[in-house]
C-alpha cells in the first residue's frame, strides 16, 4: 500500500543514517524538502510524490539500495549534486519544472532510468560518472 502522506512545513534531515527502508511513495511535499549527506542502507521510494517547495535538497547522499522516484513532480529547482547510487537509480517519468542538478554524481549500476520530461528547466549531469552503456552523461 502506499504512504499517502502531506507535509506542509519544511522537512530537514542532515548528516542521518537510514538503516530500514525510507518510504515516501505519492507524498506531498508543499514546502522545502532536505536530504543533505545522508545514506541509506535500504532501498528509498519517493515514487509518485509531489515536491511543491522552492527547493528539493538531495545533494552529497549515498544510496545503497533501490532509489526510486519514478513519476515524480518537482515544481521548483533540484539538486542531486555529489550522490553516490550504487544500486539502480530509477528517475523514469519525473517531471522537472525547474533547474534540476545531477553534476559530481557516481552511477555505479547501470541507470538507464532517467527518462525525465524537462518544463522550462535546465538538466546538468556534467562530470557525473556512470557505468552505463549509453554513453557519457551530459547537460542538456
Amino acid at each position: 500500500y502506499a504512504i499517502k502522506t502531506v507535509f506542509l512545513r519544511p522537512v530537514t534531515f542532515i548528516n542521518c543514517k537510514f538503516k530500514a527502508p525510507v518510504l515516501f511513495q505519492e507524498a506531498k511535499f508543499f514546502d522545502n524538502v532536505t536530504f543533505v549527506n545522508c545514506s541509506f542502507s535500504d532501498e528509498v521510494n519517493f515514487a509518485g510524490s509531489i515536491f511543491k517547495g522552492e527547493l528539493s535538497d538531495f545533494k552529497e547522499n549515498s544510496y545503497e539500495k533501490k532509489l526510486r522516484f519514478t513519476s515524480s513532480q518537482f515544481y521548483g529547482n533540484v539538486n542531486f549534486m555529489n550522490n553516490v547510487f550504487w544500486n539502480i537509480a530509477a528517475f523514469n517519468n519525473c517531471y522537472f519544472n525547474r533547474n534540476v542538478n545531477f553534476s559530481s554524481c557516481n552511477f555505479s549500476a547501470v541507470t538507464h532510468q532517467l527518462k525525465i520530461i524537462l518544463q522550462a528547466g535546465f538538466a546538468c549531469f556534467f562530470t557525473s560518472n556512470t557505468n552505463s552503456t549509453s554513453g557519457s552523461p551530459e547537460c542538456c
